[in-house]
């Protein structure tokens, strides 16, 4: 029935199956359908899994980049404020983030990414 996808969608992105969960989420970016729910389960998985599965995730927010930057930014805000004592998870979270924000970042300012300073 067509009021049930978005429901079924938001219960796939917590799927067990990582990889399922990335594909609902670019899925439900793709629609431009409340951004911040898919980039905040994204943001999430990052550092939960091998090198490669944290590889996709980054792929699919640099793809999505323009709905997911302010999330982007609100979670390397809250990171780099606790990155004094930051578990690996936390780290491999943070440089994930950085490499998002670098990739799909508007080069055309010399903006720098939150938490951190341009020079």
């Amino acid at each position: 029935p067509e009021g049930w996808d978005p429901p079924l969608r938001s219960h796939r992105m917590v799927d067990r199956d990582p990889r399922v969960s990335i594909a609902t989420c670019d899925a439900w970016l793709a629609d431009g359908r409340e951004p911040a729910v898919a980039v905040c389960r994204l943001v999430e998985m990052l550092g939960t899994g091998d090198v490669a599965l944290d590889g996709e995730i980054e792929d699919c927010l640099v793809r999505h980049f323009e709905a997911a930057r302010p999330t982007i930014a609100k979670a390397l805000r809250v990171l780099t404020s606790m990155l004094d004592a930051p578990g690996p998870a936390a780290q491999r979270k943070a440089a994930s983030l950085f490499r998002v924000w670098q990739r799909g970042g508007d080069r055309t300012t010399d903006r720098a990414a939150p938490g951190r300073r341009n020079g």
